[in-house]
């Protein structure tokens, strides 16, 4: 979570995250099971190719995972 793809990652979100969203972090190991015995759905969904990996989930339906900051926040300013 410290490093600097997650920063990244996290940055985007927060600057096209709107307020109705939820954002979830783990940590892919302790953190993340506690994250999913919270939200089950959350389960799956792990890094990628050892980097840090974002989902955008909407309505039960998660769209493709992304390492880019840039995709992130396009995904997130979908309607």
């Amino acid at each position: 979570p410290a490093g600097d793809d997650a920063r990244a990652l996290l940055a985007a979100a927060r600057s096209a995250v709107a307020p109705r969203d939820l954002l979830l972090l783990t940590d892919g190991g302790a953190g993340h099971a506690r994250t999913g015995a919270i939200a089950p759905f959350t389960a799956p969904l792990t890094a990628r190719a050892g980097r840090a990996t974002a989902y955008v989930c909407v309505e039960g339906a998660c769209h493709a995972p992304t390492h880019d900051p840039n995709a992130l926040a396009a995904d997130l300013g979908r309607p």
